[in-house]
């Protein structure tokens, strides 16, 4: 019997890392998904932790099992890190990694391989090691070292985070984004009660239960994979439902933010010095597990916008240790007063700093108080720790009141900036529509008048009420062109007004764009000819001869861009050419070897009133009006241009042939 068990045992953890591995390859074809590099790497570091395990069981001597041993801590090592690296990808908190932090994520892993395959010479992870005969299994028994509780602590810190981080996008998601948080915390959390399991109770001598359990998360992961959608949606963005805009935050939020993370950085040293200074006596370890993974929570939420919670959890968590570190496996031990102070003092400390109310004076007399009487009451009082324990739990009591206070300050803040921006948003709005009517209102009015005069001077240049001298005639000319330049104006002025109110409607009519061509060459080409310029224009015959558009606007974006193309070149030739795009799209080009545009000016020209340094007329909306009409015709406009080299404007549109 205990044959076969050993065999199926092997078996299974070798499927499991098949399965692992399987998994790994099926997410990296869709690496170009967030969450989908880390995630293989985890199923990977997964499949090389069983696949190793299954060996080391199988291998009847020492040296071998020390070989594979150190052979699947590449994965044992690398799994915190990875599934950390994973939820803060899987949830948008982490899509583009910054160096410096992947170099930070991957020390820990790294300096703890090294120093495990060192391990025969320095003895910190592993202190000693033997062969165990058991029923089934020839396993090895470890004494753990310092290294091995350390690396134990981070492991509960990245799962903590990690679990933490998957709840809230559980809690904060519905449908398809809740059923994969659902599927990878129940899988992790498998493994992790696997883990603790091995760590601290050890049903089985030697046996790790955690690689058996990664055949269930492979192929939860592979069955996410293929019906649940995993990778295939973009990522979720956690902000987007629970985080407030960074400027809503108060300045006193980043503080108390601040006063959080460095509190913890002197906490977490301060919980290793306990556990060294307790590494004698295993009993009281146990509530080590419990308490790196509060404080790994409290990180976590101190780094979200939930980080009030954190600050009330690491309280709690701080008030706490010291009376779990007084309960052994046989009952109750009476408090050192060393231990409650290296608890106390950081719970003072971070009470006075976050809250600073008058009563924490009194709080901390009487906390010292108790603490002076604990060690004259030992002989008198059997249960000793309950002094200081009272003591500790009334402070983290009435921290977490401050610390709801605090909760219910930031709503109210945020509350009323939220008021603020939106009456802020409404009068720019309300502004906005006044300008835009302002500027229809104006235009019109100009435009009737200004029509008369340019009609009487026409009448008067073509001699109707006499004959000129040449002067009068050019200056009647001269005339005549800038009020036709002020109708333009006025023109796109109403133009850019209605479409700033979203007055402009679109109408898909059928178009035939050789006519529409020609119409517009024959009012430009007489003035490029003006300008002494050359002119040609061509459409390509694959084109069909009718489509479905505006012709107005068509027109005007026509007009416009080779109006522009005149207005900036002064010497040389203008080229229109109009031809199918590809992938749907028709597209109008207008060339020209003009003066161009510099670079960092490129992307302005399309903005309102935009005038380059070496524009010397315009108003800077004809660009405008083209952008803001091409985007409602459901296209996009290129510009191609560098100083002295002139500049090339390429718009493309759908092309929807007319039946």
């Amino acid at each position: 019997m205990s044959y076969w068990q050993h065999t199926l045992s092997i078996l299974f953890l070798l499927l499991a890392a098949v399965i692992s591995a399987i998994t790994a390859w099926l997410v990296w074809q869709r690496r170009k998904a967030s969450a989908a590099v880390p995630l293989s790497a985890l199923m990977l570091a997964t499949a090389l932790w069983a696949g190793g395990y299954a060996l080391e069981l199988n291998s009847a001597t020492l040296g071998g099992k020390l070989f594979w041993a150190k052979v699947q801590y590449l994965g044992v090592a690398t799994t915190p890190t990875l599934l950390l690296w994973f939820a803060l990808q899987f949830a948008g908190w982490l899509e583009r990694p910054p160096k410096r932090l992947i170099a930070l994520l991957a020390a820990e892993p790294v300096i703890i391989l090294l120093l495990f395959w060192t391990n025969d010479y320095h003895r910190l992870y592993w202190r000693a090691w033997s062969l165990v005969q058991g029923e089934v299994f020839v396993t090895m028994s470890r004494e753990y070292g310092v290294l091995f509780w350390v690396h134990l602590v981070y492991t509960y810190l990245a799962l903590g985070a990690s679990v933490l981080i998957l709840l809230i996008v559980f809690l904060r998601t519905q449908g398809i984004y809740r059923q994969q948080s659902a599927l990878l915390l129940g899988s992790i959390l498998v493994g992790w009660v696997a883990q603790a399991m091995f760590v601290f109770l050890q049903p089985v001598p030697g046996l790790n239960f955690t690689p058996f359990t990664f055949a269930i998360t492979g192929t939860a992961i592979t069955w996410a994979l293929f019906r649940k959608q995993l990778l295939a949606l973009p990522p979720l963005t956690i902000e987007r439902f629970v985080a407030p805009h960074p400027s809503l935050l108060t300045e006193e939020s980043r503080r108390r933010a601040r006063i959080l993370a460095s509190i913890l950085a002197v906490v977490i040293p301060l919980l290793f010095v306990e556990l060294l200074r307790s590494f004698r006596n295993p009993e009281i370890l146990l509530v080590f597990g419990p308490a790196t993974l509060l404080l790994a929570i409290a990180f976590a939420l101190s780094r979200s916008p939930f980080y009030q919670y954190g600050v009330w959890l690491t309280l709690l968590t701080l008030s706490a240790i010291p009376t779990a570190s007084t309960f052994t496996l046989s009952g109750f031990a009476p408090a050192r007063a060393s231990d409650i102070l290296i608890w106390m003092v950081p719970t003072l400390i971070v009470g006075s700093l976050l809250l600073r109310p008058a009563g924490l004076i009194v709080l901390s007399a009487l906390d010292l108080t108790l603490l002076a009487l604990t060690p004259a009451l030992h002989s008198q009082i059997a249960y000793s720790h309950i002094w200081p324990a009272l003591a500790l739990n009334l402070s983290a009591a009435i921290l977490l009141i401050g610390a709801a206070n605090i909760h219910t300050r930031d709503i109210q803040t945020l509350e009323k900036q939220n008021k603020e921006l939106a009456q802020a948003r409404d009068q720019a709005q309300a502004a906005n529509r006044l300008k835009s009517q302002i500027l229809a209102n104006v235009s019109h009015d100009m435009r009737t008048p200004l029509g008369a005069i340019i009609g009487y001077v026409d009448m008067l240049r073509e001699q109707v009420y006499g004959p000129l001298t040449e002067a009068q005639h050019e200056k009647l000319t001269a005339t005549l062109q800038s009020a036709n330049q002020l109708m333009d104006f006025i023109q796109n002025l109403l133009e850019q007004a209605r479409l700033a109110a979203g007055e402009v409607e679109i109408k898909r009519q059928p178009l035939n764009l050789a006519r529409l061509l020609t119409e517009v060459d024959a009012t430009v080409r007489v003035q490029a000819e003006q300008k002494g310029l050359r002119y040609s224009s061509a459409i390509a015959a694959e084109l069909p001869e009718t489509i479905l558009g505006d012709a107005y606007w068509i027109r005007r974006i026509l007009s416009n861009l080779i109006s522009n193309a005149i207005k900036f070149t002064p010497q040389g030739e203008i080229q229109v050419w109009i031809g199918s795009a590809g992938n749907g799209e028709w597209q109008i080009q207008v060339a020209d070897t003009g003066i161009g545009i510099a670079p960092e000016s490129q992307e302005a020209i399309f903005e309102p009133f935009f005038r380059g340094e070496a524009v010397g007329q315009g108003a800077g909306l004809g660009l405008a009006i083209i952008h803001d009409i091409v985007e409602k015709l459901g296209g996009r406009v290129e510009v191609r241009s560098a100083p002295g080299a002139g500049s090339r404007f390429t718009v493309y549109l759908p092309l929807n042939p007319a039946r």
